[in-house]
């Protein structure tokens, strides 16, 4: 979570093949919501206009519960940064769309990434209410006011978030730096 306005997720596609994202999606729980992954808050469709979840949004513009974006598949090694509209570091040249419920994303509310079966294939969080923010390397609120970068030595997805962000920072999956930290973008 970085500060306003430099809230953004990066994808990467980490495999040897072209990675389509029609009928992938993203969603976001909010801390002070129901926390489940059966009823996510806030949908980013790619490439589609209806979600895999079981919720009633009907498909909206900015400041909706749901939204869609188009985006060309990702080649190997290629990133997607999807981004809240303005952010301070350089980000023009870069593969991105614009999704602005990135504001509400803050260091307690959960994300996860959802395939095209409908399967959550990666996330940042788990669906209980950490308080200000989810442990990550043995570092308590590390989801709050830091920047979280994935390890180059992983290139799959985890739903296991236990595992994923660790006890401490050799065994997490992730390296915490400090509040807008821009290097690795």
């Amino acid at each position: 979570e970085g500060s306003s306005p430099n809230q953004y997720v990066e994808l990467y596609n980490g495999t040897d093949g072209v990675i389509d994202l029609t009928g992938y999606e993203l969603w976001i729980l909010k801390g002070d919501s129901n926390m489940s992954w059966e009823e996510p808050d806030y949908i980013l469709l790619f490439n589609k206009d209806e979600s895999n979840s079981d919720i009633d949004f009907e498909l909206g513009e900015e400041g909706d519960e749901m939204q869609r974006v188009d985006v060309d598949p990702l080649t190997p090694g290629q990133t997607l940064m999807i981004i809240r509209e303005g952010p301070d570091f350089e980000y023009s040249g870069k593969n991105y769309t614009i999704w602005d419920r990135m504001s509400r994303l803050g260091g307690d509310d959960p994300i996860a990434l959802i395939n095209s079966d409908g399967v959550i294939i990666d996330q940042v969080g788990e669906d209980d209410d950490p308080g200000s923010g989810f442990e990550v390397a043995g570092q308590s609120a590390a989801t709050k006011n830091h920047t979280l970068v994935r390890k180059g030595t992983v290139v799959d997805g985890n739903t296991d978030w236990t595992l994923s962000s660790g006890g401490n920072a050799e065994d997490s999956e992730w390296i915490v730096y400090e509040e807008d930290y821009f290097s690795s973008v």
